[in-house]
């Protein structure tokens, strides 16, 4: 298949940005071309997220500088600030010393500042683990067990289910909409059980 470049600039741009939209057979590209277009739709669904951002927060506050953008250290922060002034009376408590070490040992605010964004990654990242491998296994073990390999045909060749689910499973998660079919999933359309995992 003789793919040109402003198609191969479209397919790729739509694939990154997951529209869903082409101007080729995807299905008729070789394996792996389909492949690599997959590795860009699955890495854009998890950078267009929050988690840039994230990245950039925690590591700016490893500098001094950084602590200071989330604290509001501008000029005219204490002309207005109207709030009651808050005296620290800790030290004037009569609190036994090793009270006294463990509220010292307590974290800074920017300290959990920092560690609120490593845990906002983890769970991005987790839950984005979470949901690929659970569509992939409930798709690929459903068309592994229920359908044969002449239902799985695209053109002369039938094609391996749980490719079929990896495709499915990355398309259906960045609404990208792409199958390894050039019927696109019409097949399955009466599977309900699949269409379900799908639309999740």
């Amino acid at each position: 298949m003789t793919v040109q470049y402003v198609d191969a600039w479209f397919v790729t741009s739509t694939c990154i940005f997951s529209c869903g939209l082409t101007t080729m057979d995807f299905a008729k590209l070789s394996r792996a071309t389909q492949i690599i277009l997959m590795g860009f739709t699955f890495v854009s669904g998890i950078t267009i997220s929050t988690l840039p951002a994230l990245v950039i927060k925690t590591q700016t506050h490893k500098s001094p500088q950084g602590t200071t953008v989330d604290d509001d250290h501008d000029e005219t922060h204490d002309e207005n600030n109207e709030e009651l002034p808050i005296s620290n009376f800790r030290e004037q408590r009569n609190l036994p010393e090793h009270v006294r070490a463990q509220l010292a040992s307590l974290p800074t605010p920017a300290k959990l500042r920092y560690r609120a964004y490593i845990m906002c990654i983890l769970l991005i990242l987790g839950t984005c683990f979470t949901i690929y491998t659970s569509a992939y296994f409930a798709i690929g073990g459903r068309i592994h067990r229920r359908y044969k390999p002449e239902d799985l045909l695209q053109g002369n060749t039938s094609v391996n289910p749980w490719y079929v689910s990896f495709i499915v499973t990355v398309t259906g998660f960045n609404q990208n909409g792409l199958s390894p079919f050039s019927d696109g999933h019409s097949r399955f359309v009466n599977d309900v059980y699949l269409n379900v995992f799908v639309m999740l």
